[in-house]
């Protein structure tokens, strides 16, 4: 059995846990109410609104490695001076190796999931190309 003081501590925490739970349900319940009176408001104006077609703005999460802006300078340095088409697994273990910042498995794969979008949407925007047929897809800038 645990010591008494382990168990208060532990319930303290729980306690302390729950008092915020509830206090962001009752925040919750106040923001849903807040949307049904501006839905309302703006079915006023805009007949057949329909609330559902409107989705929430995406976060973006601070990133500790890159400055804003800097991860897109970064690669394409990285494929500028490359002698060959690159991964977007090798692109965020040179980019995060070029900023100093950790290369572990973990930190390259969440950076490498992020590149794959953002290589996508540089191709589209006919900044780089991919290269077909490869596997991993390999990336190189349009010379």
């Amino acid at each position: 059995m645990a010591d008494p003081h382990v168990i208060t501590a532990l319930l303290r925490k729980y306690t302390e846990i729950l008092t915020l739970l509830r206090a962001k349900d009752a925040e919750a319940a106040e923001l849903r109410a807040q949307l049904l009176v501006l839905s309302k408001a703006i079915s006023i104006y805009k007949p057949g609104f329909d609330a559902s077609e409107i989705f929430p703005k995406r976060s973006h999460k601070h990133n500790l490695h890159f400055p804003r802006g800097m991860f897109y300078r970064v690669v394409m340095d990285i494929l500028r001076e490359a002698d060959r088409p690159l991964s977007a697994g090798e692109l965020a273990r040179a980019a995060l190796e070029r900023q100093g910042a950790p290369t572990d498995a973990a930190t390259v794969n969440q950076f490498r999931q992020t590149l794959n979008g953002a290589l996508v949407k540089y191709a589209r925007d006919g900044r780089i190309v991919r290269r077909e047929g490869e596997r991993p897809q390999r990336w190189e800038l349009v010379r």
